[in-house]
């Protein structure tokens, strides 16, 4: 049994996942910073009870414990876009103070949120969807960090899996470290711009490859078609 991107406890399953802990923690981490510890944050999170969403709210509170000033509201999108522009349209309508938001990889939502409701951006954290990684490149006053969340790692599992039954050395747990691209860098920003694509949709994963696990290309994956019905 190879698990992707998902814990599981089985003793004889392997495991290939992104760190999602360590995904929570970058985000929240330049969030508060960019707030210099003190403010009203907006966590938006998965679903509730989902071992993604877990890992990312312990990253999360992880990096909230430094931080005693900074204040957090917490909702779950339940990984939905439109609940998650809900959320942060309605928020944005109560007059109810956020300083910054940290997305499960909704920064699509946020950026149209606050532009139909003509308020200036707080710092958000995103992940690196081309939608998330448009906003600081194409829509002034945006400060973003871009944390990658690689949907790729479904062709890690699959090498995880040939490694296994071909009996090659392989690790029981695998975790991808994230990258973080930070806008209000010079480095950062030209990483962005590198990594969007304005011929893919805002929720395409930008990361197209893993060292060691993929050996398609970008071009391989925007020609793959699905089964035809």
């Amino acid at each position: 049994v190879v698990a992707v991107d998902s814990t599981v406890t089985a003793p004889e399953a392997y495991l290939m996942t992104n760190d999602q802990t360590a995904y929570g923690q970058l985000s929240a981490e330049w969030v508060f910073k960019q707030l210099n510890g003190a403010g009203t944050v907006l966590e938006l999170r998965g679903a509730s009870g989902s071992s993604a969403d877990t890992d990312r709210h312990n990253g999360f509170e992880a990096a909230r414990a430094k931080y005693p000033n900074i204040k957090v509201i917490s909702q779950f999108t339940d990984w939905s876009i439109a609940k998650a522009s809900q959320i942060v349209t309605q928020l944005l309508a109560s007059g109810t103070p956020v300083d910054g938001i940290v997305t499960p990889g909704t920064g699509q939502v946020v950026w149209d949120a606050y532009t139909a409701a003509n308020k200036p951006f707080v710092p958000t954290a995103v992940s690196d969807n081309n939608g998330d990684l448009a906003g600081p490149i194409t829509t002034k006053g945006v400060t973003a960090i871009a944390v990658s969340n690689p949907a790729v790692v479904g062709g890690a599992g699959v090498t995880v899996a040939l490694n296994v039954l071909q009996g090659k050395s392989q690790d029981k747990v695998t975790k991808l470290t994230p990258v973080a691209w930070d806008s209000t860098t010079a480095d950062g920003l030209k990483q962005i711009t590198a990594a969007y694509d304005s011929r893919l949709g805002p929720f395409y994963s930008t990361t197209v490859s893993i060292a060691n696990y993929t050996t398609f290309t970008k071009a391989d994956l925007l020609g793959c078609q699905g089964p035809q019905g």
